[in-house]
């Protein structure tokens, strides 16, 4: 069984002792973020590119499935795409529940 969570603290500890391998995933840092973007893009990474650190790979994805219907004018195009992206998860945490 695969699980994942958002909200790791919240987790009851009899059930991580039975967990095997817990693995906390960051986003990427800066050298991946120019990576993923020259990658998933073409082009050369935009200038500030490396401060919208909580990107994840699929920001990227969503982006590129965006410019399929919605060609990009430029880098500066995606950047800004990406920063929407960014800037909708915003600085804290959401609490989530049912």
């Amino acid at each position: 069984m695969v699980a994942a969570t958002n909200h790791p603290d919240n987790l009851d500890p009899a059930i991580l002792r039975h967990v095997f391998f817990k693995l906390k995933l960051q986003p990427p840092g800066p050298n991946r973020l120019m990576r993923a973007f020259r990658q998933r893009f073409g082009r050369k990474p935009p200038e500030g590119i490396t401060a919208l650190r909580n990107l994840t790979p699929e920001d990227f994805a969503a982006v590129a499935r965006q410019l399929r219907y919605a060609p990009a004018r430029d880098a500066a195009d995606i950047f800004a795409r990406l920063g929407d992206k960014s800037a909708a998860k915003g600085g804290g945490s959401v609490r989530m529940g049912f």
